[in-house]
């Protein structure tokens, strides 16, 4: 308690209030040992104090330069001559001195700060507005660090020390991996052994086309999509597409292998990710098992791949397949559409046309559809494949493309195929056969 509160530790460190013995509870590790890795952590304690806290905060949006941010101060006070309470208050702007029981504080993109419950803090709060009920500090209800009563049922946010040798490994800000600027206008590829300089328009045109330096697996690989607006990752990223390898059913039981896995499925499903990004049902936890690169590392090469995972997402298919038929004028095309819906099932449903509404949209397509290319990229005869992507119909239901020529969803159970995406990094220039 004196470690994570060094004011109070310094000007008083005696627990002889309320607030003072309920920080005291907080600060027991014993409490709180579930969420103790020994192996990893020297400490874990049920809730920041206010020092860190604000220290954290402080440095997180004057690095961001948020809008609408002030310093955010704290100070130990000893009330007990005027009241009968003691322990810390706030202040907000560099040069306020103006300290109160409550101030202001402006949200973040991770919520880690601003939490819709709120969070109890360890530290004693200088205010007491009942008698004989002096309070402890919390964070982020209504967009405010205040006070609260030790009474009151608050959510707690274990806070982890972690041994001096153990290096933590941050999962990637999936808000920059897929920030679509700055566009890129144009990306090298070769063909035939002679460099060509493509653009969103002249690229299409490549599609489907054999990847002769990528051959991991001995599976073959096609140029499925290039990147050029940062729609799925770093601007001008080189996707490619490797012929069905293996028909599978989707684990919805086996925990991700690290947190990448639900990185790399937010960042194949924009939509998903800005409306939802929640894994709750079984079709999103059998998409996040295809998004899972442990699953599919016998597909990286590791000098020429960022990442590998167990086939494209709907939204990236929808992008790849339109731009090849659009390119070439193919006969008898249709737009085809994804839109996420919102409902007790979340997920994708797809429509044809240039125009199409929300009442266009369905679980399914008719048969005989879709449009085939000349390389059974998009599609094939009697094969089914996996999208990475969850489908409305109900809490089970993966989009898939199936053989007929038509979109649907299917059970993750099913044994259908997967055809395994690469990212190619920045440095690596496919080679395509000619």
């Amino acid at each position: 308690m004196k470690q994570m509160n060094p004011e109070w530790a310094v000007r008083d460190g005696k627990t002889d209030l309320r607030n003072e013995q309920a920080t005291l509870y907080l600060c027991d590790e014993t409490k709180w040992s579930d969420y103790k890795n020994t192996s990893k952590a020297d400490g874990v304690m049920g809730s920041p104090g206010i020092e860190m806290y604000i220290d954290s905060y402080n440095q997180y949006h004057s690095r961001k330069g948020t809008n609408g941010y002030e310093l955010v101060k704290y100070k130990w006070c000893d009330l007990t001559l005027s009241g009968n309470t003691k322990g810390y208050m706030y202040a907000s702007g560099a040069n306020n001195e103006d300290y109160t029981h409550f101030v202001q504080i402006v949200e973040d993109e991770n919520n880690m700060y601003v939490e819709e419950n709120g969070i109890v803090l360890a530290s004693p709060c200088a205010w007491q507005p009942w008698d004989n009920d002096p309070f402890l500090c919390c964070a982020g209800l209504d967009s405010k660090i205040s006070g609260s009563s030790y009474m009151d049922i608050l959510y707690v946010s274990p806070i982890v020390s972690l041994k001096s040798e153990i290096i933590s490994e941050l999962s990637e800000d999936i808000e920059q991996t897929i920030t679509p600027t700055p566009v890129v206008e144009t990306v090298n590829i070769k063909v035939g052994g002679q460099t060509v300089t493509v653009t969103p328009e002249t690229a299409p045109g490549y599609y489907g086309k054999v990847v002769t330096n990528y051959t991991s697996a001995n599976a073959i690989y096609r140029l499925f999509y290039i990147d050029f607006c940062g729609e799925f990752g770093p601007a001008g990223t080189v996707y490619l597409k490797a012929d069905q390898v293996t028909t599978t059913a989707l684990n919805i039981t086996e925990s991700a292998s690290s947190e990448m896995a639900l990185v790399r499925m937010k960042q194949m499903n924009p939509q998903w990710k800005d409306n939802d990004g929640i894994i709750n049902l079984n079709n999103e936890k059998g998409v996040l098992w295809l998004c899972d690169e442990s699953k599919w590392i016998n597909y990286k090469d590791v000098n020429k791949a960022d990442f590998v995972i167990g086939t494209p997402s709907i939204e990236m298919y929808v992008k790849s397949y339109n731009a090849y038929h659009s390119k070439r004028e193919t006969s008898g095309y249709q737009q085809l559409n994804c839109k996420w819906f919102p409902s007790s099932v979340s997920g994708y449903e797809y429509a044809f046309g240039t125009s199409a509404y929300d009442n266009d949209y369905g679980f399914y397509t008719a048969y005989n559809i879709l449009k085939s290319d000349e390389n059974n990229m998009y599609v094939k005869s009697e094969q089914n494949w996996w999208f990475a992507s969850p489908n409305t119909f109900n809490a089970s239901s993966i989009c898939y493309v199936n053989g007929a020529l038509s979109m649907s969803f299917a059970s993750y159970d099913n044994l259908y195929g997967v055809c395994p995406l690469v990212s190619l990094k920045s440095d690596v220039i496919p080679e395509l056969s000619n």
